[in-house]
């Protein structure tokens, strides 16, 4: 008999949606929260941010973080993530619930990745997919047929550093 693979608690464990990927730059928004960088040597806390808008841009292999005033906080080895974060992101200016990752990928590029709770991930798929003019019953199959398809392909993506895209190769997903 087939075996299914060991599932997190998505209650506990968020999703990682690739919501922008192959870029060369980007704007985020941290509401509130640390800023940190991974590098293959440990984890550098570049600091506490308040409603502080971040420019990212891709330089090689390496990410170049600038302040809205155009000030360079530096230039970067590794995943840069925003922590402790309760309030919405902004993404290239949308808006998302959760959390923010900034990943490499080939040269001179990066994904940005929105790291989202299920139940909050599907609210931005379901009416993404489905008009709210829809019955309701359509609607909440619409839910199950969402949160089936994102834990059945939980890890699709992972080789990319996320598990799903935010477009119709997966789910299309609008954050809020």
């Amino acid at each position: 008999s087939p075996t299914l693979p060991n599932l997190p608690d998505f209650f506990k464990t968020p999703f990682k949606i690739g919501v922008a990927t192959y870029q060369k730059e980007a704007h985020v928004l941290v509401p509130e929260g640390m800023v940190s960088v991974l590098t293959p040597t440990g984890k550098l806390e570049l600091g506490s941010f308040v409603h502080t808008s971040l420019f990212v841009k891709a330089e090689g292999s390496q990410l170049a973080v600038y302040l809205e005033s155009g000030q360079k906080l530096g230039t970067y080895q590794g995943t840069l993530l925003l922590e402790g974060n309760s309030s919405p992101v902004s993404i290239n200016q949308k808006p998302y619930r959760g959390s923010w990752a900034i990943i490499p990928a080939n040269e001179g590029s990066f994904h940005v990745v929105n790291q989202v709770m299920l139940e909050d991930y599907l609210k931005g798929v379901v009416p993404a997919e489905s008009p709210a003019s829809w019955p309701l019953e359509s609607l909440k199959a619409q839910a199950i047929a969402a949160r089936t398809y994102a834990i059945a392909n939980w890890e699709k993506r992972k080789e990319m550093g996320f598990d799903l895209t935010a477009d119709q190769s997966d789910q299309v997903y609008r954050g809020m």
